[in-house]
């Protein structure tokens, strides 16, 4: 017997980039959270694992989209907030979406101390892949054989044109 997952519709759910904690941004560059509290350098992996570990609220990970102001910044994170039917809040203590993100940000000291920066992990995406060789071994097979036909192709190319006088 093979369960079936409810599709989530997490369209409503509140989105939170990394540049709204982000304390070397400015106002106008997109942080909504006081200096004080804003964090160096946050990652949307590290928001995705506060979020669903410590505050314990259901949340999905967007690595493919960016922050529209600023397209290099790469990654959000949505997050359930409110109840789907009733709009109530799902937690009593985060009630809106500032309240929300000073929570994630009062908790990444912590999350730090314990997990390490993600700046010294290097690439942040690295931790998602599962094997990094496999894929660099095919690369480089790949582009060995495909040398090859394109040369073959382009020999082809030119006996075919070379009748078409």
């Amino acid at each position: 017997l093979r369960l079936r997952r409810k599709k989530v519709d997490s369209s409503r759910w509140v989105i939170v980039y990394p540049a709204y904690l982000d304390s070397r941004r400015t106002g106008a560059q997109g942080r909504r959270i006081s200096r004080e509290i804003a964090i160096n350098a946050p990652h949307a992996i590290e928001i995705y694992k506060i979020v669903t570990v410590t505050l314990k609220l259901g949340a999905h990970l967007e690595l493919n989209k960016t922050y529209p102001s600023d397209f290099f910044t790469r990654g959000r994170v949505r997050v359930n907030l409110f109840d789907g039917t009733t709009r109530a809040p799902l937690s009593a203590d985060i009630n809106c979406r500032k309240a929300l993100m000073q929570r994630i940000a009062k908790a990444f000291p912590a999350f730090r101390a314990e997990n390490g920066s993600m700046e010294k992990h290097g690439d942040p995406f690295s931790l998602i892949t599962t094997s990094n060789t496999k894929t660099s071994d095919t690369a480089g097979s790949s582009k060995g054989s495909g040398a090859g036909s394109s040369s073959s192709a382009s020999t082809s190319n030119k006996k075919k044109n070379k009748g078409r006088r």
